[in-house]
């Protein structure tokens, strides 16, 4: 296997399982790669996108026969921190954000820390991870100041589920990385090689992401007057029911100020009300709370009616790195939202400033 060390530790060789031709000329390495690769980076299409990343970590495998290859040609593989090893010759790297779509896993996803090679005194430090998943789905780093495309991903039998965070997780599972042509070419010239070739397995990748998410927890005395009249709340997908007893709702897009949270959020999936043949379905939610009366918006149909008002007195906030979390947001129904559930479902029951839930927010925070 390959020799997975802290980014930091000294690597060592072993007599006769080093490789004389990975005895490098004096070269730097990083230089090598950027101008090998730089240009053949580009900007990736713009992409679906449900979710909007706020932590997580992707964890790569090595590939087996490839590891053992490294090492006995003399080759350590290790983490440049943040990521880190453990046992299975599995390394792990941070999400630090990015945009997914929930149903294909198109989008991207960005990282930090990386993977640094090293043989006969010269380390290649590829840092910085990017995932795009799409039409042309790859891994590119930084290598030094260059975006270098390192490894192409095949995501034909990628497993795409829920998991993790109390279930409101995204985890994209068995994405198969390859090492691209201009990476083996470039890590051929660095270490002064023939080792590394176009195609060559590197591993396998698990994506587990928390996405910024609205979760509320609906109103005990709402939830009891509305099983009274036989109607039944569910999430619309992608929103789920977190393992906390709170509807979870991915943030898609927007961002809070760090200063006064002040913003909008846009979200997908939705809410939706059963009863009987009668469904109601609240969808695509936005916030904002720029307004002198904080709302939340749905989609309904064609239409786009102001749902619930956002009550911020008592509310807990903190920004916690690029976070902004808010917490404790009384939502109460508007006037207009009462009456029309009212009528949709043959009752009078409902009546604007009755409490909805309570929301709790992670999102994108802003300058």
């Amino acid at each position: 296997m390959v020799e997975v060390r802290r980014e930091g530790d000294i690597p060592t060789t072993k007599g006769s399982a080093v490789s004389t031709s990975l005895i490098p000329r004096r070269r730097g390495a990083a230089a090598i790669l950027a101008i090998s690769a730089a240009a053949l980076v580009a900007a990736p299409a713009a992409l679906a996108e449900d979710a909007q990343l706020d932590s997580g970590a992707t964890v790569l495998t090595l590939n087996t026969a490839t590891a053992k290859a490294l090492t006995a040609n003399g080759v350590s593989v290790a983490p440049v921190r943040p990521a880190g090893a453990s046992k299975g010759g599995k390394v792990s790297f941070p999400i630090t954000g990015g945009a997914v779509d929930t149903d294909t896993a198109a989008g991207t996803v960005t990282h930090s820390g990386g993977l640094a090679f090293r043989a006969g005194g010269v380390t290649v430090k590829l840092t910085d991870f990017t995932i795009t998943v799409g039409k042309k789905s790859r891994l590119v780093a930084s290598v030094g100041k260059a975006r270098v495309p390192i490894l192409d991903l095949n995501v034909s039998k990628a497993k795409i589920a829920r998991a993790g965070a109390g279930g409101t997780g995204i985890r994209v599972a068995n994405v198969k990385g390859t090492l691209t042509g201009v990476a083996a070419s470039a890590l051929n010239k660095a270490f002064d090689t023939t080792l590394f070739a176009k195609g060559i397995p590197l591993g396998t990748a698990v994506v587990n992401a928390v996405p910024y998410q609205t979760q509320l927890a609906l109103d005990a005395a709402l939830g009891t007057a509305l099983t009274g009249l036989g109607i039944t709340p569910a999430p619309i997908g992608p929103a789920v029911a977190a393992s906390n007893g709170r509807l979870s709702f991915m943030v898609s897009g927007g961002g809070l100020a760090k200063t006064n949270f002040a913003g909008s959020l846009e979200h997908s999936g939705g809410i939706s009300l059963t009863k009987g043949t009668t469904v109601v379905e609240l969808k695509n939610f936005t916030i904002d709370t720029t307004k002198a009366t904080p709302e939340l918006t749905a989609e309904i149909g064609a239409n786009r009616v102001a749902i619930l008002t956002l009550d911020l007195s008592a509310a807990t906030t903190g920004v916690k790195g690029d976070t902004a979390q808010v917490g404790n947001v009384v939502a109460k129904l508007t006037p207009g939202a009462a009456t029309a559930l009212n009528t949709a479902f043959g009752t009078t029951a409902l009546a604007g400033g009755v409490t909805f839930g309570t929301a709790y927010v992670t999102a994108p925070a802003t300058k």
